[in-house]
Order: structure tokens, then sequence, then C-alpha cells
């Protein structure tokens, strides 16, 4: 299930232009300077809007109202801070596949900063922590990162690199430490630095 959707999501915006990294840290610096909302969401979601060239939904949480962290502002000048939360700040898996999109807030979406919040945030960078709530067009999209396991991966897909590690992975006794294999897409029409800052 997990690989199938991988495949589809992948392949399906492939074909639609996407560029395809198997070094993420490309995806992050394909957009120097250009401040995005970035956010863990289902895989499935993005599967059956984005990828279909429908919007898609964010909402908050009923119970907790807008005071529900469920995304990060970033930027590629932010390196690595704040991104690790973006892995947290939102829901959903299939099978251990997870999705992380960034994409450029349009008119009609809020986005609330939540540095006050009290609760719940323990060893959290707060202040790139936001509020999101409205519709994330595919004109919006910026990347999209996929986080696979690595005994669900496509073996002919790994690196020669990965492979080598996944086969001493595999060799070693299981210690709960799962290992990951990680997959980029960056949209063309965005990759400019000066079309993604006219974007804005």
């Amino acid at each position: 299930m997990a690989r199938k959707l991988y495949e589809k999501i992948v392949n399906g915006f492939v074909r639609q232009g996407a560029t395809m990294h198997e070094n993420v840290n490309d995806v992050y610096r394909a957009f120097p300077g250009n401040r995005m909302i970035v956010r863990r969401d289902h895989p499935q979601r993005i599967e059956e809007t984005l990828l279909r060239g429908e919007e898609l939904p964010i909402s908050l949480d009923a119970k907790v109202g807008a005071a529900y962290p469920n995304a990060v502002a970033w930027s590629s000048y932010d390196g690595l801070r704040g991104l690790e939360n973006a892995f947290t700040e939102g829901f959903g898996h299939v099978a251990g596949l997870v999705a992380v999109v960034g994409f450029q807030p349009n008119d009609q979406m809020r986005v609330r900063d939540v540095e006050d919040l009290s609760g719940g945030l323990t060893g959290v960078d707060r202040s790139l922590i936001r509020c999101v709530a409205g519709m994330v067009s595919p004109d919006d999209l910026r990347f999209l990162v996929l986080r696979l396991p690595a005994d669900r991966f496509p073996i002919e897909q790994m690196t020669s690199t990965e492979y080598e590690a996944f086969e001493e992975w595999n060799e070693q006794p299981r210690k709960g430490e799962p290992m990951y294999i990680f997959r980029g897409l960056t949209f063309e029409r965005y990759e400019n630095p000066a079309m993604a800052a006219a974007a804005k």
C-alpha cells in the first residue's frame, strides 16, 4: 500500500512536470529566501487533491480551535531549523509513508503565529510554528518531500549508498531504530528564484 501510493504520487507529479530529487537538500536549496508554509499532511489527501489538480483543504482542529499548531513558516535561510517541526505539525501516514508539503500561502488563507501558546510545545522552536486554515491550490505548491521506511522502498530505486546502508541495517539486530528513505519533488514553474519571488 505505502509503496504503491508513493510511486503513484511521484510518477504522477513527474508526468506533470515536477522534478524528482534523490537528495532532499536540493529541494530546500531550490527556493533561496522564499518563505513559505510547510506542514505534514496525509499522503492519500495529496493524491486525491493536488495530484489531480484540485485544492487541498487545511482546517483547524475543532476541539482546540484557532490555537492548534499545524504548520511551520520556513525559508531556506532557516536551514534545518523548523523542518523537524514540519514532520510533526500535521497528521497522517500510510503504512509509514509520510508527506511534507511546502506551499506559498494565498490571500484566502488564514495564517496565525502561536508564539504565545503555553502548553504542548516543550522543546519546540515556537517562533516558526503557525496555525493555518484555508485551501492550498496546486499553483501554490512549491515542493513535496516523501519519507518511506527503507524496507518498503523500491530497492531498484535506491542509490548505491542507500542500498549499502539498507543491507547493513538488515544485517543488524533490530533496535527499534527504523531506516528511512527520503525523496523530494519540486515544481518547475517555481524553481527559479526570481519566479518564486514574483509568486509571493
